[in-house]
């Protein structure tokens, strides 16, 4: 049962809160510098697990914490976040990408929540950027976040590119206004959308086949064709101008690719290739 009481959780010194951050990376050393910036003066305690960078983004890293953990990369890369859960110190954990960005009003109402104890997960909107512009349209519209929570009503992170875990206790959901919304700068450039569905196609087809999903032809179109037609003129992505038009198009090809990806990986052991 979740608690009752209203015991107020005293604040640290210079506006920092009980919270354990944790932030997941793998060559991130154009992001990581600031993200943890921005983190600064919210969480105590600064937790980075990085899978195994080939760039500077460890080096960078240690210059904010001393708390930088090594786990090796794992194809649901979500579960490395499980190790930052072991180390923190705290209740409350705080769960970023280092292309994500809370702004200043999101951070206060965070400390408010574990200051007058108000909540045990707080849900939060995600407003992304990509191609040099906030969507505010399409599908990425509504991306509300569950990243901030009390570990001990939370399930272990899946592994898994998309799920989280699951939350028990008190929900508070912010409104869903600028003020409380967290900023995601993703896919700057277009290679960094081409090597998106790199990274991500071939675990969402694993986790495809996990769930039962049987390839077919028809699927293989329908998927796509849907997406697009829903995000881009139902939702009106449209209104994004040229990069809503892109990552629409985009989105329907990962969709696109990560079925196709199920009917070679079903071949693959039709045919013998895999042993």
């Amino acid at each position: 049962m979740p608690p009752t009481s209203t015991q107020v959780t005293p604040q640290l010194p210079h506006g920092k809160a009980p919270i354990s951050a944790v932030i997941l990376t793998r060559n991130e050393e154009a992001n990581i510098a600031g993200a943890l910036e921005n983190l600064s003066d919210l969480a105590d305690e600064l937790i980075v697990v990085d899978m195994q960078s080939e760039d500077k983004t460890v080096q960078i890293a240690k210059r904010y914490t001393s708390r930088v953990y090594s786990h090796r990369v794992i194809r649901g890369f979500n579960a490395a976040r499980n190790l930052g859960h072991e180390h923190a110190s705290h209740d409350w954990i705080l769960v970023l990408d280092a292309d994500e960005r809370l702004p200043e009003k999101l951070k206060s109402k965070l400390r408010d929540v574990v200051e007058r104890d108000l909540a045990d997960y707080v849900v939060f909107q995600r407003l992304s950027f990509a191609l040099g512009r906030a969507l505010r349209h399409g599908d990425h519209r509504e991306d509300w976040q569950e990243r901030f929570y009390k570990k001990q009503y939370s399930t272990p992170w899946p592994e898994s590119v998309h799920l989280g875990p699951r939350h028990g206790g008190r929900k508070l959901t912010l409104p869903d206004e600028a003020d409380f919304t967290m900023l995601h700068y993703t896919c700057p450039t277009i290679d960094s959308l081409v090597s998106r569905l790199q990274r991500y196609t071939p675990q969402d087809a694993i986790e495809l086949q996990e769930i039962g999903y049987v390839f077919s032809p028809f699927k293989l179109l329908a998927k796509p064709a849907l997406y697009l037609i829903r995000s881009y003129l139902w939702k009106q992505g449209f209104r994004d101008g040229v990069p809503g038009l892109i990552f629409a198009v985009f989105y329907a090809y990962y969709f696109f690719l990560a079925r196709a990806r199920v009917w070679e990986n079903t071949r693959r052991v039709e045919t013998g290739a895999e042993s």
